[in-house]
C-alpha cells in the first residue's frame, strides 16, 4: 500500500511542473487572444497593421486557428479585413507577437517534455536495433529531431537509414515456371 501512494506521489511531483507549465501557457495565450480583441475592437492604429496579399490557393493553405486567425512563418496574424481582387486575397493583419511567442514556448515545453519521457526514449532504443539488426554491420539508424518547431508532420523525430553497400553472397533465385494442361 506504501509503495502505491509513493509511486502516486512521485509521478504526481513528475508530471506536475510540466502540467502547470502547460495550464499557465495555455491560460495566458487565452488572456493574449482576448487583450487582442479588445483593441481590435477599439480600434487600432494603422501603423501597428500589417498588409498580406496571398493567391486563394495560398490563403487556404494557411494554418487558420478560426475565421479571423491564421499562422504564416511560424508568426500569428488577427485578421482586422480582408478583401478579393481576382485570384488574390488581401488581408490587414494585427501581428500577434506575444500570442506568436507563447506557442513557441508550448511547442518547446512539449518537445521537452517528449524528450524527457523514458518510455519514447525505450521506444526510439528498440526501433533502432530493430532496424540495425535488419542490415549488416555497415548499416547506421538515427533519429533527428525536427529543425523547425511547426512541423507539417506530427512525428517528433526523423529517422534516417544510411549505408554503404550491401554485399550480396548470393545468386537471385530462379524462376521456374510450369504450365499443366
Amino acid at each position: 500500500m506504501k509503495r502505491q501512494i509513493l509511486s502516486i506521489v512521485l509521478l504526481i511531483a513528475f508530471a506536475a511542473p510540466a502540467a502547470v507549465s502547460y495550464l499557465y501557457l495555455k491560460s495566458r495565450q487565452r488572456e493574449v487572444k482576448r487583450e487582442v480583441k479588445r483593441m481590435m475592437l477599439a480600434g487600432m492604429d494603422e501603423s501597428e497593421l500589417v498588409h498580406l496579399s496571398f493567391s486563394k490557393r495560398e490563403a487556404e493553405d494557411l494554418k487558420w486557428e478560426h475565421a479571423t486567425e491564421f499562422e504564416w512563418n511560424q508568426t500569428m496574424y488577427d485578421v482586422v479585413r480582408s478583401s478579393n481582387q481576382g485570384d488574390s486575397v488581401y488581408y490587414v493583419c494585427y501581428r500577434d507577437e506575444a500570442e506568436s511567442k507563447l506557442k513557441r514556448q508550448l511547442a518547446t515545453l512539449l518537445i521537452d517534455i517528449h524528450k524527457k519521457d523514458p518510455t519514447q526514449q525505450d521506444q526510439l532504443v528498440l526501433i533502432k536495433d530493430f532496424y540495425s539488426s535488419l542490415y549488416k554491420d555497415n548499416f547506421t539508424v538515427q533519429f533527428t529531431q525536427p529543425l523547425s518547431l511547426s512541423s507539417t508532420h506530427n512525428t517528433a523525430y526523423a529517422m534516417h537509414l544510411s549505408s554503404g553497400h550491401i554485399n550480396i553472397c548470393s545468386p537471385p533465385p530462379l524462376f521456374v515456371a510450369t504450365c499443366q494442361s
